[in-house]
């Protein structure tokens, strides 16, 4: 009976707190951070109770601050750099190559494939684009900007032509897919 007071009356350290605050920095799941807790501490906590620390006043500076150098560092881990990546699975290829594992020769194939050119979804033209963290880190305030007032430029630019398209085809007929991708914002 008293084992289970101290379990609910327990209270965690300043060092544990930031503990918690770091592995919530680094993308860490409540239910992974609720495991460790309770497999280093002993201290049994809900994931809800977990996740408040990244609101929380007096922890959000130091998450924030360990979540952006977080963020800087996924440059010095090797396969977060596309040429890695290829490399790899150039080694990959090879090796299946000489061991006459042919199947394992096409996945590898299409990994590359999907490395370089993106992923294709159900054999439509659409095609998933990627932002290496260092392009994206490198952008200022003020070039994200910029982007955000040529997208905004770009989708009124397209419900423009779609209202115009509609228009044109009157009552009862079929609305014509307007080509997105195709739709060019004016730099001024």
């Amino acid at each position: 009976m008293t084992e289970q007071v101290a379990k609910r009356n327990w209270k965690m350290t300043p060092e544990v707190q930031r503990e918690v605050v770091i592995a919530l920095a680094e993308y860490h799941s409540g239910r992974e951070i609720k495991y460790m807790l309770k497999q280093n501490h002993g201290i049994n906590m809900s994931e809800f109770g977990i996740l408040k620390y990244r609101e929380n006043d007096k922890w959000k500076p130091i998450f924030q601050k360990y979540r952006e150098e977080y963020d800087r560092k996924v440059c010095e881990v090797p396969l977060a750099h596309k040429r890695k990546r290829l490399d790899e699975l150039q080694k990959l290829y090879e090796i299946s190559f000489e061991r006459k594992n042919y199947n394992r020769c096409m996945l590898v194939i299409r990994e590359f494939r999907e490395e370089v050119e993106g992923k294709q979804f159900s054999g439509n033209n659409l095609f998933i684009t990627q932002i290496t963290n260092n392009e994206f880190t490198s952008l200022t305030d003020e070039k994200l900007a910029e982007i955000k007032l040529k997208d905004i430029a770009r989708l009124e630019q397209i419900r423009k032509m779609k209202e115009i398209t509609h228009a044109s085809n009157g009552e009862g007929s079929e609305d014509h897919e307007v080509d997105e991708e195709n739709v060019r914002v004016e730099e001024g």
